[in-house]
């Protein structure tokens, strides 16, 4: 059996209602920077710091108040302002997926080669495969059709 001191319960149930999510403005191209300083110059008022690669310029700082974000923000390289107001967790939710790069294209489908040796080159899906994350293409205005295998993150829709 387990006790519940209810004179520790009220505590607890006072850091778990103040605690929120909130942005903080920081450099750009900075924003892992910010986030670990934020971690370090926050102590136990920071309880995580998210950094999402595909946000440019924020960084979601979770903590027990407002306040102490804003002391641990001011004392922080790269860092400029919290923003106004909380942030809610499915704003945050978006940045916590992962998205798969070879969703967003079909077999038979015309793309483009971002990357590597055929960078910059036309080319058709001829199969996706899901699970490694390749598609298999075949280049357009060759002479010879060649299968090439390629990561997913080296093409994009035409």
């Amino acid at each position: 059996m387990f006790k519940i001191d209810v004179r520790n319960l009220d505590a607890v149930c006072r850091v778990i209602i103040h605690m929120g999510i909130f942005a903080v403005t920081t450099a750009s191209g900075k924003e892992r920077d910010a986030a670990d300083a934020i971690s370090t110059e926050g102590g136990s008022a920071v309880h995580s710091v998210l950094a999402p690669h595909t946000l440019n310029g924020y960084v979601f700082v979770e903590g027990e108040t407002r306040e102490a974000i804003e002391n641990a923000v001011s004392r922080t390289p790269y860092t400029q302002k919290v923003v106004q107001g909380e942030t809610s967790l499915e704003e945050v939710e978006q940045f916590l997926t992962v998205s798969s790069d070879v969703a967003s294209v079909t077999a038979g489908e015309e793309v483009f080669i971002t990357n590597g040796a055929y960078e910059g080159k036309k080319a058709q899906i001829t199969r996706v495969n899901e699970a490694d994350e390749k598609v298999t293409v075949e280049l357009l205005n060759e002479p010879i059709q060649i299968p090439i295998e390629l990561p997913g993150s080296q093409v994009r829709p035409a």
